[in-house]
């Protein structure tokens, strides 16, 4: 008699007991168990096939999923019209009166306590993915409750202002975050995400007080020298041709810092004799071989060639060709 029920309600027991159950079975879902009200057997397990959310681009396009919404702000009171905590029904003459309880319930949350509702589980995902310090994320989750207190959010997405608020605090605090990790875990385009940069820089930063600087060079040497596994010596002698090119009058403002880093560490790892390719370190500054080989000329350009000196370490050079003439046509 049980299977006939469970057809009729269609659940999909694991197990099935015929023996154990009264002969008028009432079986309902409590407590993640499907349980029997009149006898109190317990069937089976509540197995929730719950859909996937999507994390990748491809995933997004297939099957995009909204975020789910939990936050340890604002009222958890969540009241339902139509059943209780048991799963039964109402009465008629109840369920008017939950109605109005409902109503009052969802008026008691505002539109910023709504927002953060939506945006704390995507900060929560950045942070973990983009694996940002917490006094850096508090200065992040501060700039973007700034960004709702002045309403900025109407008519823009949620996502691209709560990223740009991240890249904001990474720019602050200068971490070696690249921009093109970012872009990949929010799922935004580069376009998207200066746009919002744009409006939290205008209206935003100025009501904190906070003043964003140009990313030096020097910020990427101990990423990308560790990622290809260079020695000390080729990480210090690249922060010194970085510092005094930018004493000869090198501008590194208008152009990708990592570029001249990755210039930079090739130049020091062809004078210490370190096997180094611009494939590799194009590949872990994430930018084109073009790019590298014009800041290598950048290089050039604004050092001696004959006689050069850099921060106490000297380079000999040939009558007509210099060192990092020679490195650069390797």
């Amino acid at each position: 008699m049980i299977t006939e029920i469970i057809k009729f309600n269609d659940l999909d027991f694991l197990e099935e007991s015929n023996n154990n159950c009264c002969e008028a079975p009432n079986i309902i879902s409590i407590d993640g168990y499907y349980t029997c009200t009149n006898c109190g057997t317990t069937i089976s397990r509540i197995i929730e096939y719950s859909a996937k959310s999507a994390f990748t681009k491809e995933e997004k396009d297939n099957r995009q999923m909204n975020e789910r919404v939990y936050c340890p702000i604002g009222p958890r009171t969540v009241i339902k019209d139509y059943k209780d905590t048991f799963g039964n029904y109402l009465k008629p003459s109840d369920k008017m009166r939950f109605e109005r309880l409902a109503k009052i319930n969802r008026g008691l949350i505002n539109g910023y306590e709504r927002n953060l509702w939506i945006a704390l589980p995507i900060f929560y995902r950045l942070q973990h993915l983009l694996k940002i310090p917490s006094y850096v994320s508090e200065d992040a989750f501060k700039i973007y409750r700034q960004t709702i207190r002045l309403k900025l959010t109407l008519g823009r997405s949620i996502v691209s202002l709560l990223t740009a608020s991240v890249y904001c605090a990474i720019r602050l605090h200068k971490l070696p975050i690249f921009l093109e990790e970012i872009i990949q875990y929010s799922q935004l385009s580069k376009k998207e995400l200066y746009k919002s940069f744009k409006v939290i820089n205008i209206n935003v930063l100025p009501i904190l007080d906070i003043k964003l600087k140009n990313i030096e060079p020097e910020l990427y040497v101990d990423r990308i020298q560790e990622i290809l596994k260079l020695s000390m010596k080729t990480r210090n002698l690249a922060i010194k041709i970085l510092k005094s090119s930018k004493k000869k009058g090198l501008k590194f403002s208008g152009k990708d810092p990592r570029g001249f880093t990755a210039a930079a560490l090739y130049i020091s790892s062809k004078i210490n004799g370190e096997s180094c390719l611009q494939k590799d370190l194009c590949e872990a500054a994430i930018i084109s071989e073009v790019t590298l080989r014009n800041r290598v000329n950048d290089f050039k350009k604004f050092n001696d060639i004959k006689n050069h000196q850099l921060n106490g370490i000297l380079m000999k050079y040939d009558a007509d060709r210099s060192i990092i003439h020679r490195t650069s046509a390797h």
